[in-house]
């Protein structure tokens, strides 16, 4: 793992669904087949290159029994940073628009 995939949150999250995955024993392409996606689509995710439709990830979460705890853990210690300075950027640029 280099240090871009240790800081990337879809590279943590899919990590992590995929260790869940080989847990409850699933093949990418049993999950692809039970959320009818394709098996590429699954690999995408599971290797951070993807980011998935809500409604997607919230099948692939049903399906795997994962906590949506873990989401917003991985969310906080991977992205919270940047995702606040974002906020801050388009709230300045706000700001200076009612001026």
């Amino acid at each position: 793992m280099n240090d871009f995939e240790k800081d990337n949150f879809l590279y943590v999250l899919g990590e992590y669904y995929k260790k869940q995955r080989i847990a409850k024993g699933w093949t990418q392409s049993e999950v692809a087949e039970a959320l009818n996606m394709s098996v590429r689509s699954i690999q995408q995710f599971e290797k951070g290159e993807l980011n998935l439709a809500i409604s997607r990830f919230v099948e692939l979460t049903e399906l795997l029994n994962v906590p949506y705890s873990i989401v917003e853990e991985q969310f906080k210690a991977y992205s919270y940073h940047s995702f606040q300075e974002q906020v801050r950027e388009v709230t300045n640029r706000k700001e200076k628009k009612k001026r």
